[in-house]
C-alpha cells in the first residue's frame, strides 16, 4: 500500500503547532524550569488544549489546493478566508498573524497578484512562509529541480517573496523531497551541501544569500551546542533550530519537544520541526496522547483522504448497543460463551461517522469520536475499514467489523457490524453492535464503485 505522505504531514505540523502555542515568547530559561512535554493550555493566546495557529490553517489551505488542482489564486483566496472567516481554524478564529502576512493578505484583498504580494523587502524575512510551505512537496516531488524552485518561488512569494525566505523555503522542501525518497538523514544533509550550493550559485540574488546558509551548507549544525542555535521568528533562526532539533534526535517526540523548549516562537519552531520528523519517522511515531486533543479531527482526515484518489467521504450516523464483555483470554467475544456478561446498560446511542472510500490507492477507513453513557472508555477511533488489525487510541485497543451491507435504494443504504474495544492492560474485551445508516446522494453508487463494494457479492437490496 502506498503511504499517504499528506497525512504525515499534516498531523506532524498540527501537534507541533499546538505543543508550542501555550508556550509561544516564553524565554528559554523559563522552558528549561518547566518545559513543555505534553499539551498545555491557556498561554498568552488563552488557547485550550491541542489548539493550532496560522502556520497550520495555512497549512491546511496549501493542503487543499493542491487536492483541488493547484492554483495560485485559489490558494490566494484561501488565505484571505482565513484572515477574514476563520477559514481551516482550530476554534473559528484568527488568533495569531504576522506583519507581513497580514500585509500581504490585505494586497491580495485590493486585488494584487499573488506573486506580487508578499514582502519584498529584507525586514520581511520572517518564518510566515516557511511554516506553511511543507505541502508542496507532493506536488513538486517528480518536477526537475528548476521547476521545483520556480514553484516554491511562487508559492512563498504570497507572504514572502524576498530571496531569502524563498530559499529556505526551497532547501527545506528538498530535504522534505529527500526524505521521501527514502535517504538517511544525514546523507541528505551532506548532499544538500553541495546541490543548494552548486543550484544558487547560477544566480546573482541567490549566491548573495548562501552566506546567511553558512551553519547549514559549510558546517554540521548538528554539532552546534544548543546556546547557539536562536528560537525567534526570522526565518534563518527557524530553520536552523528545525535541522538541529531533527539532527540531534532520533524520533518524531523527542525533535518536536527540542523544538518547542528553545522558546521564543515556539508554535512556528515545533510546526516546521514536526512536519519534517512526522515525514521522516512516518505517522505512527507521533503519540497517541498528543493527537487525541487536536480538534476537527474528521475535517482533518476528509482531507487527508481526498488526497491519492480518495475523494468520496459518506457521512453517516451510527447507533451502538453495548452487548457484553468476554472475560479472559478467549481471542474474540463469545456471544454464547458461559464467561460473557453485561456490565454495563444496553443503551441506544447515536454517533457521527466519517467513511472515505477509495477505488484506486489508498485506505477505506472509517472515523468517529467514541463516547457510550456510563462506559468508563472515550476517544477518537480511526481504522481502515474492515481491518483485521487491531487499532488503538490513548485509551483503548478497538477492532472494526461490517458484516452487512443492505441498500434502501440510491441515497440510503445501512452498514451492520460490531465493535469489539478492550482497555489497553486487559485482556476483557467489550463488544458493541452498531447500525450505520447513510443517507446521501448517490452512496450506492460510490459504495459499489469503491474497493468495499466490490469484494461483496453479498450486498442486497430491499
Amino acid at each position: 500500500m502506498e503511504r499517504n505522505y499528506l497525512k504525515d504531514i499534516i498531523y506532524g505540523v498540527c501537534v507541533g503547532d499546538a505543543l508550542g502555542v501555550p508556550v509561544e515568547f516564553e524565554s528559554r530559561e523559563n522552558l528549561k524550569k518547566n518545559p513543555v512535554k505534553n499539551m498545555r493550555e491557556g498561554g498568552i493566546h488563552e488557547q485550550g488544549r491541542g489548539t493550532w495557529s496560522d502556520d497550520s490553517s495555512l497549512t491546511l489551505c496549501l493542503a487543499e489546493s493542491i487536492i483541488e488542482g493547484f492554483d495560485l489564486q485559489n490558494l490566494a483566496n484561501k488565505f484571505i478566508a482565513w484572515e477574514q472567516e476563520g477559514y481551516w481554524t482550530a476554534g473559528g478564529e484568527v488568533f495569531d498573524i504576522g506583519n507581513t502576512t497580514r500585509q500581504s493578505i490585505n494586497n491580495l484583498k485590493r486585488e494584487m497578484k499573488p506573486t506580487q504580494a508578499g514582502g519584498k523587502l529584507e525586514i520581511d524575512n520572517g518564518n510566515g512562509s516557511l511554516m506553511r510551505i511543507l505541502p508542496l512537496v507532493i506536488l513538486i516531488k517528480d518536477m526537475n529541480i528548476e521547476d521545483r524552485f520556480n514553484l516554491v518561488k511562487e508559492v512563498s512569494s504570497i507572504t514572502h517573496a524576498h530571496s531569502r525566505s524563498v530559499l529556505a523555503c526551497f532547501y527545506y522542501l528538498e530535504f522534505a523531497l529527500e526524505i521521501i525518497n527514502g535517504k538517511d538523514k544525514f546523507e541528505i544533509y551532506e548532499n544538500l551541501k553541495h546541490n543548494i550550493t552548486n543550484f544558487c550559485i547560477r544566480d546573482e540574488d541567490l549566491k548573495k544569500e548562501l552566506i546567511h546558509f553558512d551553519r547549514l551548507l559549510k558546517g554540521n549544525i548538528y554539532e552546534l551546542l544548543e546556546e547557539d542555535i536562536k528560537s525567534g521568528g526570522y526565518v534563518i533562526d527557524t530553520v536552523e533550530a528545525t535541522f538541529w532539533s531533527l539532527l540531534t534526535t532520533t524520533n518524531y517526540e523527542d525533535a518536536v519537544i527540542r523544538a518547542v523548549n528553545f522558546g521564543g516562537d515556539t508554535d512556528t519552531t515545533a510546526a516546521v520541526t514536526g512536519g519534517l520528523a512526522s515525514l521522516l519517522y512516518e505517522f505512527k511515531s507521533i503519540p497517541k496522547r498528543w493527537l487525541n486533543w487536536l480538534p476537527k479531527r474528521n475535517e482533518l482526515n476528509m482531507l487527508i483522504h481526498r488526497y491519492k484518489k480518495q475523494q468520496n467521504t459518506l457521512l453517516g450516523k451510527m447507533t451502538i448497543i453495548y452487548k457484553l464483555t468476554t472475560i479472559g483470554d478467549q481471542g474474540r467475544v463469545n456471544a454464547n460463551g458461559s464467561d460473557s456478561k453485561v456490565l454495563f446498560e444496553n443503551l441506544s446511542h447515536e454517533l457521527d461517522i466519517n467513511l472515505n472510500l477509495t477505488n484506486e490507492d489508498g485506505v477505506n477507513s472509517i472515523s468517529l469520536n467514541f463516547n457510550y453513557p456510563k462506559y468508563p472508555l472515550q476517544g477518537f477511533i480511526e481504522c481502515d475499514f474492515e481491518s483485521d488489525i487491531t487499532s488503538s487510541n490513548e485509551n483503548f485497543y478497538f477492532l472494526f467489523d461490517a458484516y452487512d451491507f443492505s441498500y434502501i435504494d440510491e441515497n440510503n443504504v445501512i452498514i451492520s457490524g460490531t465493535l469489539a474495544i478492550n482497555k489497553l492492560d486487559s485482556e476483557d474485551v467489550d463488544c458493541f453492535d452498531y447500525e450505520l445508516i447513510i443517507n446521501q446522494d448517490n452512496c450506492k453508487k460510490i459504495i459499489q464503485n469503491s474497493t468495499v463494494g466490490s469484494v461483496r457479492p453479498w450486498i442486497y437490496e430491499f
